[in-house]
């Protein structure tokens, strides 16, 4: 999150308050109660970089606000790219956009 708010990232090295403030008004769950739009979450079960918890529970919290929200939760890593998972995400992807155009 360091690099997302601005900051470079030196591990070992303390954040100030600042850099924290920073990071969590970047994060997307903070903006939660602004999202509107039919939102498709695409989520790495093995992601080492994004916790699928951070998106389930984001899902959750659109869920609860009404937002019209679909989870896919596929047996990955972050950038989702096994075959199989690739093309179901791709075809999942398109109906989504399908569905909700105006």
């Amino acid at each position: 999150n360091a690099v997302e708010a601005g900051y470079p990232y030196a591990e070992g090295e303390e954040m100030s308050l600042e850099a924290f403030s920073k990071m969590k008004e970047c994060s997307p769950i903070f903006h939660v109660s602004k999202v509107v739009a039919p939102t498709l979450l695409m989520i790495g079960s093995k992601d080492l970089r994004v916790p699928s918890s951070q998106g389930i529970h984001y899902y959750y919290r659109l869920k609860s606000q009404n937002v019209k929200t679909k989870l896919m939760l596929y047996e990955d890593n972050h950038p989702l790219g096994q075959v199989p998972v690739e093309m179901d995400d791709l075809i999942n992807s398109v109906l989504w956009f399908y569905q909700h155009i105006e």
